[in-house]
This record gives C-alpha cells, structure tokens and sequence, in this order.
C-alpha cells in the first residue's frame, strides 16, 4: 500500500517558491548543528554514571551470553558488573595518588578523576563535530493537515508540501521515525570507558542512527520521519550544501499553500506540467475551512 509522506518549502528571499527540484530531482540533506533544534545530536555527559542506553545494550549482551542463557532474570547489578565496568577494576596508578605529566594533552593532571573528566569533555566534542560532518539528515513529516507546519516550514501558508512515495526503494527500509522524548541522548565515562547512546566509543558507528532520532517531546506535533544518509554519498553539492537525488516517479503529489501568490501558482503547475518525468504527479491546491481551523485539499491536477 502506497503511503505518502511531505517535504514542505517556504519562498526565497525573492519571494519565489522553491522549485528546482522540478528540473534537477536534488534535495538537500542537512548536518545536525544547522537544523532549527539546537539539540540535535548533542548529547548530556554522564561522569561516572551508566546511562539508561548502556544499561540496554548490556542487557541485550547478556541474554545472548551463555553464562546468563538459562537465568529467569539477570539483575542490573550482575550487568552492570560483567558488562559494563572495566576490568580489571582498578588501573596502574589508581590506587595511589597520581600526579603525573601527560604528554599527549600537555597538561599536568593529579588524579584519574581529573584526567578522566578532561577526557570525557574532548571525547563529547569529537562525537559532535563526527556527527556534524559524516552524516545529513532529511527531514520529512506523516502529515500534510497540521497549521504549524505550513506557517513555520512553508511561508505562512505562501509555500508548498511534496509528497513521496515511501514504498519506492529509494525510501523504503530508510525512513525513521523520530522517537520524542524528553530524556537526551547520553555519553557516558566512567573510569576511562566513554560510551555514546549505550555504544563503546571504539565500537560507536555512525550506522547507530538512534542518536540521530531523538527530539523533546514539543516537537512531536512535527510527526517527523527521516532519511539519514553519509554526506559523502552526496550527488552534487551547491554552495557547501550536499544534495540527493530522488528519482521522479518516488515524487508522487505537489501540494500549493492555501495563500500561495497567483505568480507562484502559475509557475508551478505551468513547470511541472511540462516535466514529462512529473506528468504523473498529482496536483493539489490547500484551502482555509470557512469554519473550523483545518484545511481543505482540492485536486487540480491528476
């Protein structure tokens, strides 16, 4: 069963609505730190604390384990204990005082503790600039109803929404829904062992797209899916901005803002009616409700 899902567009600085897409198939998939959330795969730093994703992920080891395949429950203190602590538990040095000169960072540091706070600091910064510089993001919502959506994402209602196919293989098996929740990501360090989203730093992979799907819960309204793709993989880059295409047929419907300009209107459906790789998109023109704060879809090109 074909579903759709939307990808809405504001206007440009001249007012005009956003439509190369229509000639080049190319949109762009965004790094986290330029989304509209300054959240956005930033993660809380846990110092010797486990986070709940650690505990998880343990659990998750430990059922596969053959020391614990028969056991009814396994408590968090026996995971905790084979799955996450160091071992051994104590490091050279640990037991004693530690003042000691680290060459590689060039400070002076006189405990583990200190040292193992610094690290945790630089470890929290490298996993932001890898987030930020390996991965894009394309952002897409389930829902084509929802007013704040037109206002924020599409020029007050001026804009459009496209629609796409999620059953085309471009799609399918890569759309993720955005998980809400008020709980944020964590990196944890705990005696020199960093752990990002529940995953060993040395095992962490960008492929552990859990991190890339976590939102607070005021943004739930958006009912976000996402592509999330290697930047590397672009198929062009404009103005340090990389781009995917999407291939025509997976563009199914063309969605016009309920107060898009008569300008804007023409230009679209005159440029997608001449499109013979678009003549299958359907064509639709939103209208305000005369009474209830909904809108309204009428088809006017099939």
């Amino acid at each position: 069963m074909q579903k759709i899902i939307f990808k809405f567009y504001g206007l440009s600085s001249s007012n005009t609505v956003r439509d190369s897409w229509i000639k080049d198939y190319l949109f762009r998939f965004t790094p986290p730190r330029e989304l509209n959330d300054p959240f956005e795969v930033r993660p809380k730093l846990l110092f010797n604390e486990y986070s709940k994703e650690d505990y998880l992920l343990a659990e998750q080891k430990a059922k596969n384990d053959t020391m614990f395949q028969h056991a009814d429950t396994i408590d968090k203190e026996k995971i905790r204990k084979f799955f996450l602590d160091p071992y051994p538990p104590k490091r050279i040095g640990e037991i004693k005082p530690w003042p000691q000169y680290i060459e590689e960072y060039n400070k002076t540091f006189n405990s583990f503790k200190e040292f193992d706070n610094y690290e945790a600091k630089i470890a929290l910064n490298q996993f932001l600039e890898s987030a930020n510089h390996i991965r894009g993001i394309f952002s897409l919502t389930k829902t084509k109803r929802n007013l704040l959506m037109w206002s924020h994402y599409a020029s007050e209602h001026k804009g459009i929404a496209i629609g796409f196919d999620t059953s085309h293989p471009f799609f399918s098996n890569n759309l993720h829904s955005v998980n809400y929740t008020n709980e944020r990501i964590a990196l944890s360090a705990v005696k020199g062992r960093i752990r990002v989203n529940g995953h060993l730093q040395e095992e962490f992979s960008n492929n552990d797209i859990g991190a890339f799907l976590r939102k607070p819960i005021c943004w739930q309204y958006e009912k976000e899916v996402r592509m999330i793709k290697y930047l590397s993989e672009y198929d062009e880059i404009k103005k340090d901005m990389h781009f995917f295409k999407v291939p025509p047929i997976a563009i199914k419907q063309l969605i016009l803002g309920a107060q898009i300009s008569n300008e804007n209107y023409e230009l679209l459906l005159n440029q997608v009616s001449r499109n013979n790789k678009l003549n299958h998109i359907q064509v639709y023109k939103a209208s305000l409700h005369p009474e209830k704060f909904s809108l309204g879809f009428k088809l006017i090109k099939k």
